[in-house]
């Protein structure tokens, strides 16, 4: 998903599509994946291309329950630097 956004890519329904396809290999069971701006935080999934964008995912592996998120822009708003 990383590589996605790192190559242009800003829809959200786009985005979603490629996490899901990376999370659902194995013993993943998904139960929400989900792509919202972070400095506008709404239930609805954006409809507009994503400049900011955070990931919210909730997996079952196994009995057990995983709950994170991550900045996917943050290359972009920090100096942390993206590496393929």
């Amino acid at each position: 998903m990383y590589e996605a956004r790192h190559e242009g890519e800003r829809g959200a329904n786009k985005l979603r599509e490629v996490m899901l396809r990376e999370l659902q290999t194995g013993d993943i069971q998904v139960e929400y994946a989900e792509l919202r701006d972070p400095q506008a935080w709404s239930s609805a999934a954006p409809t507009i291309p994503m400049v900011r964008a955070q990931a919210l995912i909730a997996a079952l592996v196994g009995q057990v329950r995983l709950i994170d998120n991550l900045r996917l822009d943050a290359e972009e708003d920090s100096d942390l630097q993206y590496v393929p």
